[in-house]
């Protein structure tokens, strides 16, 4: 049919036609949502979940010798669990410091630990797609791994943004080889230098950049070189004293003096705001070798991985960026949904939660 037209009606029936593809396009990536993206009316799969468990072990489950039960036994044992927890008959905290074989996390409510997707082992593949596939409070499933088998819930997080100087002293942890100041001369520069900063924050404008110049000049921590920047974290990923004081802080206020095991900390907390943010991954040669560098604020990246960053949209991940040490790397926007950041205080009860299971890597070279 196109033999026998002229030049000129072909051109337009490939004109009409490249418009319908087009539009066709368009439409395909309004409602598909592509690699990393959710759905239109989806919400956004969180960068990282808290999960609570009841653990229910057996004979042949990975350091399950102080159990009798079979397997079978114990699958049967899980279920029932779940069916009262889910009934309303047994609250999930109270199964967990009753029935649980996860001793050491009973009087935490069960709970598991904070992890990335991606970041548990292969023989956590089930459980951790089953985490990730949970709501906030939503209860799983019985789900098996080599530790046997759980019910999960995944449980709030809390997420925050901070800045610190840190003032060590001979004997603490990691104290470099020039410090020679004393516990109580470190203690008196700590409570000069609270004062100092909170003049100087109550006549800012700009009260980050103002702790920051603090951070630089006074702080013995390898941070100091980004105004103290402790990103964004949450219980159990720094050291407990800077969580907690974190926490307590209203944002863009200066705690006091927070002792650790690192020394003595002053602690400012910023807004978080997670279109600043991007979770960095580099990926070597093999997969077991893939590293989270953390999350980390946009503008501290090179600018190739500043501008890919900037076209994400909020929970879509990028395809692998090479460079030049035979490496690649990828980066993930942060979801603007999910993040929680509370400024007001623990209640009594509050606890930390415990480390994570076995993980692929596990490599955090921050001071706090």
């Amino acid at each position: 049919m196109l033999r026998n037209r002229n030049p000129a009606d072909k051109i337009a029936l490939y004109c009409r036609v490249r418009r319908r593809l087009v539009c066709v396009g368009f439409v395909l990536a309004a409602i598909w949502p592509g690699p990393g993206r959710s759905a239109p009316g989806e919400t956004p799969q969180p960068y990282r979940v808290a999960i609570a468990h009841v653990l229910v072990t057996h004979r042949d489950a990975f350091d399950g010798k102080p159990s009798d039960r079979s397997r079978a036994e114990a699958s049967t044992r899980a279920t029932d669990l779940r069916v009262r927890i889910a009934s309303g008959d047994l609250e999930f905290q109270e199964a967990s410091r009753r029935f649980s074989d996860d001793h050491a996390r009973r009087e935490q409510g069960g709970f598991f630990g904070i992890f990335r997707d991606g970041e548990l082992s292969d023989a956590f593949g089930d459980f951790e797609k089953a985490a990730f596939a949970l709501r906030e409070g939503e209860l799983s499933t019985v789900i098996e791994s080599p530790l046997g088998f759980h019910a999960l819930q995944r449980v709030p997080l809390e997420e925050w943004r901070a800045r610190h100087v840190l003032l060590q002293f001979r004997g603490a942890r990691k104290a470099a080889r020039g410090v020679t100041r004393t516990r109580s001369e470190a203690r008196a520069i700590a409570k000069t230098l609270v004062t100092e900063i909170r003049a100087a924050l109550a006549k800012s404008d700009d009260r980050p950049t103002t702790f920051a110049r603090f951070a630089r000049r006074y702080s013995d921590a390898p941070d100091r070189a980004t105004g103290g920047e402790l990103g964004v974290f949450s219980f159990g990923e720094r050291v407990q004293p800077v969580c907690v004081a974190t926490r307590k802080l209203a944002i863009g206020s200066c705690s006091g003096i927070v002792e650790s095991t690192l020394g003595f900390h002053v602690v400012f907390r910023e807004a978080l705001d997670a279109r600043r943010f991007v979770l960095v991954t580099r990926s070597p040669k093999t997969k077991e070798e893939r590293r989270d560098l953390g999350v980390i604020p946009i503008e501290r990246l090179p600018k190739p991985l500043r501008d890919a960053a900037s076209k994400l949209r909020p929970g879509e991940m990028s395809p692998p960026i090479n460079s030049n040490d035979a490496r690649s790397t990828s980066l993930k926007r942060l979801p603007l949904e999910g993040l929680k950041s509370k400024s007001n205080a623990p209640s009594s009860t509050e606890r930390s939660p415990s480390p994570a299971p076995p993980a692929k890597r596990r490599d955090d070279n921050r001071s706090s």
